[in-house]
């Protein structure tokens, strides 16, 4: 329910600044957040392994463009933990809740910027069910998502995986 009042305010916001808002459904209610004309640089993937109770999810973010892209570090997933809410985890087409880490920040400083350079690739890997509770058997769909706003005020942007998913069984 947290989950959901927060990405209800985050889209409240992002309609105060003209972006556009629709539907979509893989599997589930789901909402999905683009910005006006689709600026998208980096393109996101999501593999998820389960392997005995936990989940290894591997994220792989790749510069398509030309230019360098400044990155807030936090959304290439390179701090130690998670802090935040990166993805969006379904059962069986039910929402499942984050439980992990929450830190509220400022907005980034010019320290916690990582400049990609043109066809850069970099990847994470993380136990995804340290930070959501994925101790049921059931059909898992998982996408990341999140907003990205470049150094210096540039023009912001989603990065947003395609829906991975698995089955976990007891």
């Amino acid at each position: 329910m947290k989950n959901a009042i927060l990405k209800y305010a985050a889209c409240s916001i992002i309609i105060l600044f003209g972006w556009k808002i629709h539907a979509e459904q893989p599997q589930g209610r789901q909402m999905k957040v683009e910005p006006a004309g689709n600026y998208e640089p980096i393109s996101c993937a999501v593999t998820c392994t389960p392997y005995q109770s936990n989940v290894w999810v591997d994220v792989t973010f790749s510069n398509t463009t030309s230019v360098v892209v400044g990155m807030w570090e936090r959304n290439l997933l390179k701090e130690a933990s998670l802090t935040w809410s990166a993805f969006e985890v379904f059962l069986n087409g039910k929402e499942v809740e984050y439980i992990g880490k929450e830190v509220k920040r400022p907005a980034p400083g010019p320290s916690e910027f990582y400049k990609m350079k043109p066809g850069e690739v970099c990847k994470a890997r993380l136990d995804l069910s340290q930070h959501y509770d994925l101790s049921k058997a059931g059909s898992y769909q998982v996408r990341y998502f999140s907003v990205n706003v470049p150094e210096g005020g540039g023009k912001m942007f989603f990065i947003k995986s395609p829906v991975a998913s698995f089955v976990k069984k007891l």
